[in-house]
């Protein structure tokens, strides 16, 4: 693989080893590892937000949070 410097009005562009562009991740070879990544620690935090959540009586408010947050997050 060849290494490219694109330069602009004197200036380097800066290489990136990952990206985030309308909330999707990707790596410099468009793999899905970044996103796996961050995916997997949204799901943690929220799995314990619903632990915390469980002592709230009504049901209606976890269905709230979790099409809100988790199922928004695997779309």
């Amino acid at each position: 693989m060849c290494d490219v410097t694109i330069n602009i009005n004197n200036e380097n562009l800066k290489k990136w080893d990952s990206t985030k562009f309308l909330s999707l991740v990707l790596d410099q070879h468009f793999t899905w590892k970044p996103r796996r990544i961050n995916l997997i620690a949204n799901l943690n935090r929220y799995c314990y937000q619903i632990r915390i959540l469980r002592s709230v009586p009504s049901f209606d408010v976890l269905l709230a949070f979790y099409y809100a947050q988790i199922e928004s997050q695997l779309l």
